[in-house]
């Protein structure tokens, strides 16, 4: 982890004290029960707001259990690849993802396996199987960042969900959800009447997705910023206060709202997610404005 920060401030000229850093375990409350929970039903908007996001798995044996842990293993958990997810959704592009797995940094962009599986999330290993229902309206609402734009969203990320759908999305969880999902959005791209956005709702999320795709250094594509950056700002100004009528919009709506307001207040952060009981900066150092951010993932 030390040496995966050390290559990063090298490589984009960040000082020690510019950075904070977000570990899951240690930034994570682990005494109090409702703040613990609080904490992981969120777990994907730390990882969406951090500046950056890298993935620290270099070959190692697990200090408790003395089994090998590596790339593999890291992929292979439920909650890490839902991590992974959220950092590839709050951005049209991957630059600030990457990989440190004991040698130098890789751009996770580079890495096509990774990118594939980190939206395999109901796939993969689950402590207890139950978290996956929690998992839904998340996943959900990241799904619905990916597709915010419609024709005009682009890139791996769109393409993996288009060839994986009922492993991404499992019936038996998601039911009719993904596409009544799909299809509202698009009646809001096309200025046709929803049942489930408004028009003020939609604009409210590409903002919110726009103020994602800056702190990673993008924006929305051409198109929709011609046709929508003056709804944009007004959105801007307002404050989501409306309750969607569908409950597949609430699942998202309270994901886009809590993302919103958090860009709002924090531009970059910094999340480091090991997986382990590895010492790291105490949960008050997450969130912090106009400074440098990692979150740093893996074994």
């Amino acid at each position: 982890m030390r040496e995966a920060i050390a290559k990063l401030q090298a490589r984009f000229g960040h000082k020690s004290e510019d950075i904070y850093i977000w570990i899951d375990y240690s930034s994570i409350p682990q005494k109090n029960r409702s703040s613990q929970t609080a904490a992981i039903d969120t777990i994907a908007n730390y990882a969406a707001l951090s500046k950056y996001f890298v993935v620290t798995a270099p070959a190692a044996t697990h200090a408790d259990t003395g089994l090998s842990c590596n790339v593999s293993t890291y992929l292979s958990r439920g909650w890490c690849r839902l991590e992974q997810w959220a950092a590839m959704a709050s951005s049209t592009a991957f630059d600030h993802m990457y990989l440190c797995d004991g040698g130098d940094l890789h751009s996770i962009s580079e890495r096509q396996a990774l990118m594939a599986q980190s939206v395999d999330v109901f796939e993969a290993e689950f402590t207890c199987p139950s978290d996956k229902e929690r998992l839904v309206n998340v996943v959900l609402a990241l799904f619905s960042f990916c597709i915010a734009c419609g024709k005009h969203q682009h890139g791996p990320t769109k393409e993996i969900l288009d060839l994986n759908r009922q492993r991404i999305f499992p019936p038996e969880l998601f039911g009719d959800s993904v596409e009544v999902l799909e299809m509202e959005l698009q009646k809001t791209l096309e200025g046709r009447p929803s049942a489930v956005f408004s028009a003020t709702d939609f604009h409210r999320l590409l903002f919110a997705r726009q103020e994602l795709c800056r702190l990673h250094g993008s924006d929305l594509p051409e198109p929709v910023l011609d046709q929508f950056s003056e709804k944009i700002k007004t959105a801007a100004l307002s404050t989501p206060t409306r309750i969607f009528k569908h409950s597949v919009a609430t699942a998202a709506n309270n994901m886009f709202t809590s993302l919103l307001l958090s860009s709002q207040r924090s531009k970059s952060n910094a999340h480091f997610d090991e997986g382990s009981k590895s010492a790291g900066p105490p949960a008050s150092q997450s969130g912090t404005g106009g400074l440098s951010g990692i979150q740093v993932t893996g074994v």
